[in-house]
């Protein structure tokens, strides 16, 4: 009927221009998953120049990032998640159990990376940094905290808690520092880094 073609016309319609989209932001992307490739880092699902920029300036900072990935272990830093999973405010996440080392996954909500925002969880001493790429250090540094120690030794630390004394410590890095011993070796690493 007409009406079924004029609804499946839009349709195709819709899917072009989305198809248009993604292409124009895979060329606008393009560099920056190049110099990222050369790091060993997969950065090709991010198609937001502006994110993929905040990655890529990230790990330019982490100077030993050779440390970090390889030829033989690449580190992916991927768009969304692999399952579902509440980012709860947060910026991004490492996951060990993807490939050998882990894959750090990037919030998909625009509005998580939202300036005047990290700024009130640095000011609150919640973060160690307010800078963007700072979230993609300290999920780096997650990588390097788990290649050092094993992921079975590192992911049974992800649930434990600091004592009073080791979480006064902590504190003086960040309140996040102080949630766990995984957490206050990825936000000392980024006051390492910065």
């Amino acid at each position: 009927t007409e009406i079924d073609d004029a609804r499946v016309a839009r349709e195709l319609v819709e899917i072009a221009a989305k198809e248009r989209a993604r292409a124009a932001a895979t060329r606008a992307v393009a560099p920056l998953v190049e110099e990222a490739a050369r790091l060993n880092v997969d950065i090709s699902t991010i198609l937001d120049p502006k994110l993929a920029r905040v990655v890529l300036d990230g790990l330019r900072q982490v100077r030993d990032v050779d440390e970090v990935a390889s030829a033989a272990e690449p580190l992916l830093i991927r768009y969304g998640q692999p399952r579902d999973f509440d980012y709860n405010g947060g910026l991004a996440f490492y996951e060990t159990s993807i490939s050998g080392l882990g894959d750090i996954f990037v919030n998909p909500d625009p509005d998580a990376f939202d300036a005047d925002e990290r700024q009130l969880l640095f000011d609150s001493k919640w973060w160690s940094s307010p800078d963007p790429d700072a979230t993609f250090i300290h999920e780096i540094g997650h990588r390097k905290h788990n290649e050092a120690i094993g992921t079975r030794r590192f992911d049974t630390m992800i649930d434990q808690r600091l004592d009073a004394s080791q979480r006064a410590v902590a504190r003086k890095v960040s309140e996040y520092a102080a949630s766990s011993p995984v957490e206050f070796v990825a936000e000392t690493y980024v006051l390492k880094v910065k």
